[in-house]
C-alpha cells in the first residue's frame, strides 16, 4: 500500500456542514460550505496533527477487497486509536480522517479530486462515525413526526417499498444512505440530512424525527412472506449488519456502534422486524402492506 508519511498540508481548506457534522477539508463535498481558511494557523489551533506527527502507533490495521459501502476496491485502513485514520481505496488515492476539537478532518491525497460517489463512499462516512453519526445501508421514510428504515443487501426490495410508501403519503427521508446521530442516549437518534445520490433534494423529507422500527427485507425461496419481531442479540446484529463501513472500524469504533444499537433495542426505542418474502416482485406488495399495518400501529402508539 502507497502510504509514505505525508508533509504538512499547505493548500486552502473550506469548512462544511455534512449532516449537521462541522467538517474541514481540501476537497469540495457536497454539503453547505461555511468559509475558507488558511491550514497551518486555523486547523493546528483545533488540534490537528500530520499523520507522521502522531506519538501514537498504528494499532489497527485493516486490509482487503470487495465491497465497502457500495465500493468495490481493494482498501487498506490503518487507525490510531478511534480518532484518526488513513484510508487507502485503489485507484482513488488516499484519505486521512482526523478528530480535531471542532469537528472532523477529511483530507485528501492524490493527483485528482475523486468524484462524489467515492467522496460519498468510505471516506465521508467514516468522518460521520468519528463525529457519532452510524451509516445504514437503508431506505426511510417519515411520517407524523416518526421514520422508519427498510435495510437489506443490494436488490432486497428497499427502494420498491419505499416508493409504495411515498405514494401513500409518506416522505421520503433517505435512499440508500440514511445517517442517525448518536449521542448517548436511549435511542439510535434522529435521521440526519445526508446528500443523496438517488434521491433529489426536492424529493426529501424535513425536520429529525426520530428512528422508531428497522425492517430487514430478506427475498427468500418461500411461498409466503413471514414478518418477525427480533429481540435482543438478532435485533442488534440485523442492525450491526446495515452499517457501513462497517469492515472499515477499528474495535474501539465497532465496540462503540454495538453500544449505541445494544441501548436502542434493550429501552425498546427502536424496534426491529425481519420479514422473509418470495423473490418476486408481486410480493413486494404484500410486504407494504404488512408494513403499512404495523407502522400503522406504531404512529398510533
Amino acid at each position: 500500500m502507497p502510504l509514505p508519511d505525508p508533509t504538512p498540508p499547505k493548500e486552502l481548506f473550506h469548512r462544511y456542514l455534512v449532516a449537521n457534522l462541522e467538517v474541514w477539508s481540501n476537497v469540495v463535498l457536497p454539503g453547505r460550505r461555511i468559509r475558507r481558511t488558511e491550514v497551518p494557523k486555523r486547523l493546528r489551533e483545533l488540534g490537528f496533527q500530520p499523520w507522521g506527527g502522531y506519538e501514537t502507533p498504528v494499532i489497527t490495521r485493516l486490509e482487503g477487497r470487495g465491497q465497502v459501502a457500495g465500493l468495490d476496491t481493494a482498501y487498506e485502513a490503518q487507525w490510531r486509536g478511534a480518532e484518526a485514520c488513513r484510508l487507502w481505496l485503489d485507484g482513488h488515492g488516499q484519505f486521512e480522517i482526523q478528530r480535531l476539537s471542532h469537528g472532523i478532518l477529511l483530507y485528501f491525497r492524490g493527483d485528482q479530486a475523486p468524484p462524489d460517489d467515492i467522496l460519498l463512499g468510505p471516506p465521508l462516512l467514516l468522518v460521520l462515525t468519528l463525529g457519532s453519526i452510524y451509516t445504514l445501508h437503508a431506505s426511510a421514510l417519515t411520517m407524523s413526526g416518526r421514520s422508519i428504515a427498510f435495510c437489506g443487501e443490494s436488490g432486497a426490495g428497499k427502494s420498491t417499498v419505499a416508493a409504495l410508501f411515498a405514494r401513500r403519503g409518506w416522505r421520503r427521508l433517505a435512499d440508500d444512505q440514511l445517517a442517525v446521530h448518536c449521542d448517548g442516549g436511549p435511542g439510535l437518534g434522529a435521521p440526519q440530512p445526508l446528500p443523496q445520490l438517488k434521491l433529489p433534494q426536492q424529493d426529501r423529507g424535513s425536520g429529525p424525527p426520530p428512528l422508531t422500527t428497522v425492517y430487514a427485507l430478506k427475498p427468500s425461496q418461500r411461498q409466503t412472506s413471514r414478518f418477525t419481531r427480533l429481540q435482543g442479540g438478532q435485533a442488534v446484529h440485523e442492525v450491526l449488519a446495515a452499517i457501513t463501513p462497517f469492515s472499515l472500524y477499528s474495535p474501539s469504533l465497532g465496540g462503540r456502534a454495538l453500544a449505541a444499537v445494544g441501548r436502542a433495542v434493550s429501552t425498546a426505542s427502536l424496534k426491529v422486524h425481519r420479514i422473509d418474502y418470495p423473490h418476486r416482485p408481486q410480493a413486494l406488495e404484500e410486504v407494504y402492506r404488512e408494513i403499512a399495518e404495523d407502522s400503522t400501529e406504531v404512529l398510533s402508539a
